[in-house]
């Protein structure tokens, strides 16, 4: 059975659902981080904020660099090192909660930003988890570091609770619990009817980031199977058939032969196109 992408049209209105239906508004930044980065539902629910590196110096893994004096969520913002551990999700010692990325397959992948009018999914998603307010003190303070990005609605993480004179008092909120992804599916069944999309799982939204990428930018398979974490084998073998996938990979900012000759003075100029000649009489 092939992979079903969502096209175009149907995620723009997904996008749109997400945005517009009030139950569905608080799933948005899950939505979008799933779609914009093609990374597996158990690597976007272990990401920390150490790792969106748009919003550290030097574009590092947060954690003991400083907050960027301006964050750049575009380009290649995020690095995927670990995955949830389903059966030990809840596990009382939050590093036990994670593993190890699969496959070893670490990655930091080029955004999708070829559906019209949603160019920058990830910078929406990551402002709409940061914090309202003293977002850089938030951010220079390590415990603050170490938690997840998406924790779900409101405080999206467990809170324990206990009673004091008949109300609730709130005694802590585990900020690294992992939120239940089989919650999402759920709600992604409701978008899906919102947006009057055929429903697919919402794995499938990495199957749309390969599709888009292929497609649409002309990336090679090499590229994307190293945005996606996979291997080059693996993900033709899933895909070739369905999607056309470039043999070759693409180069991003290649020379430019005549700006690069615009900017040589004269005498280098014509050492170069001696050069040139030389080579293409040469055979070279």
């Amino acid at each position: 059975c092939r992979p079903k992408p969502f096209t175009i049209d149907e995620c723009t209105r997904l996008i749109k659902a997400f945005k517009t239906v009030d139950c569905l508004k608080p799933y948005y930044p899950l939505f979008a981080l799933l779609l914009s980065t093609g990374a597996r539902p158990n690597e976007v629910l272990a990401l920390k904020w150490t790792h969106i590196l748009g919003l550290w110096e030097g574009h590092q893994v947060g954690t003991e660099v400083l907050p960027a004096k301006k964050f750049v969520l575009g380009g290649r913002p995020v690095f995927f090192e670990f995955a949830v551990h389903q059966q030990r999700r809840t596990h009382i010692d939050p590093v036990k909660r994670f593993k190890n990325i699969k496959n070893g397959c670490l990655h930091q992948p080029e955004l999708n930003r070829f559906i019209p009018g949603s160019e920058n999914l990830f910078e929406e998603a990551i402002q709409a988890c940061l914090p309202s307010r003293n977002v850089r003190k938030c951010l220079s303070n390590d415990e603050f570091r170490r938690r997840l990005v998406f924790q779900g609605p409101g405080k999206g993480a467990r809170s324990d609770v206990s009673w004091r004179d008949g109300k609730v008092f709130e005694e802590s909120v585990d900020y690294q619990l992992p939120f239940d992804w089989h919650n999402f599916r759920r709600y992604f069944m409701v978008a899906c009817e919102y947006a009057n999309v055929g429903y697919r799982r919402p794995y499938n939204l990495r199957h749309t980031y390969v599709t888009h990428m292929c497609t649409l930018g002309e990336y090679g398979g090499r590229q994307v199977a190293s945005w996606i974490g996979d291997t080059e084998k693996t993900m033709r073998a899933r895909y070739l058939g369905y999607v056309n996938i470039p043999m070759n990979d693409k180069v991003e900012g290649g020379l430019d032969m005549a700006k690069a000759i615009e900017s040589m003075s004269a005498a280098e100029a014509a050492q170069f196109m001696a050069m040139l000649a030389n080579k293409m009489a040469s055979g070279g």
